[in-house]
């Protein structure tokens, strides 16, 4: 069950649930006043949440989408923040690939360098969630 809230141009906000992805996405394609979709969905085994899709619209009036990702979800407030661009809306699944191939290019930047305390936390739960995905 995917639940969450949708903002749109006009001010207007509207609750949602639905059973499956697609539908999601359906409505993110069709809707032409929708703004952002509000989902907070937790990927616990990669420590990350997806926290919005947003509908954006470029100086060539092309729409495009932004997903908003929160990292390090364990740390809380110290957490990282990130966002994907995509061309059209993308699957639950191509967002948690672009999040572990993002976490694990970190997980070899952190491993190269002297690191401060918050990326010692990060580096912690990088390598635990290297070790999930090798599993």
């Amino acid at each position: 069950m995917i639940t969450g809230n949708a903002e749109y141009k006009n001010g207007a906000r509207g609750h949602f649930d639905f059973k499956e992805w697609k539908t999601l996405k359906k409505m993110m394609d069709q809707e032409e006043n929708l703004k952002k979709v509000n989902l907070f969905i937790p990927i616990k085994n990669i420590d990350s949440e997806i926290r919005t899709i947003k509908k954006e619209t470029d100086s060539k009036e092309e729409v495009y989408f932004v997903v908003e990702v929160g990292y390090y979800e364990s740390l809380g407030e110290r957490g990282l923040n990130n966002s994907f661009f995509y061309d059209e809306v993308p699957t639950k699944k191509e967002i948690i690939q672009d999040i572990k191939e993002d976490l694990l290019k970190d997980l070899k930047e952190y491993k190269n360098k002297i690191l401060s305390g918050a990326e010692e936390e990060f580096l912690k739960i990088l390598k635990r969630i290297e070790r999930r995905l090798s599993q």
